[in-house]
């Protein structure tokens, strides 16, 4: 998935590898079927992000990055990411399910029997009104990551790694210890 760091997948030399560049996608495994979103755009209530995302994900902004050389293109992102960071953190210290759970919504009436989504860096699943969405957990900080069975269940494995994982402090939603696999139920 496109996610908040990554511009103009499509169409370029990177594209390649990926299976998906798009907003969002979906996958049947087994019996079950898997809704996927970054989940960037779901915090509506994120009005610097939102406006950083407008400004820097269209084709102007698409056009100047290629004139701008790349050295310099980056330290623009990375200071404007950064301030961001630093100016957003109470849109990070809470996470915001009523809208995860309207998007999880989305996805069961679309047919999909869950929905995954990353970019709130921390692991949880929130269900209601018949709506199943699983907030991923960081693979950096945390050292989990989510994989499908052939059968279609969930798991969260944490890598071996984990231990020297560096944690960033998200605050409310820093997660405690987990075990090295954990089936989730969808």
């Amino acid at each position: 998935m496109e996610g908040n760091r990554d511009f103009f997948v499509a169409g370029s030399p990177y594209a390649a590898p990926f299976a998906s560049w798009a907003l969002a996608d979906g996958l049947r495994v087994g019996e079950r079927r898997y809704a996927f979103v970054h989940g960037d755009r779901v915090n509506t209530a994120d009005l610097p992000y939102r406006f950083w995302r407008l400004v820097s994900k269209n084709s102007v902004a698409h056009a100047l990055l290629k004139l701008i050389p790349g050295p310099l293109a980056r330290a623009i992102v990375a200071r404007t990411e950064a301030r961001l960071y630093r100016s957003n953190f109470r849109h990070k210290a809470r996470l915001p399910e009523a809208a995860l759970l309207a998007e999880g919504r989305a996805a069961r009436r679309a047919g999909y029997d869950a929905l995954l989504v990353g970019h709130f860096h921390v692991g949880r699943t929130l269900t209601g009104d018949g709506a199943v969405t699983h907030v991923l957990p960081a693979w950096l900080e945390e050292r989990k990551h989510a994989e499908i069975a052939p059968d279609g269940m969930l798991t969260i494995v944490e890598e071996e790694t984990a231990e020297r994982a560096k944690r960033r402090g998200f605050g409310a939603l820093e997660t405690g210890g987990a075990a090295s696999a954990t089936r989730v139920g969808s």
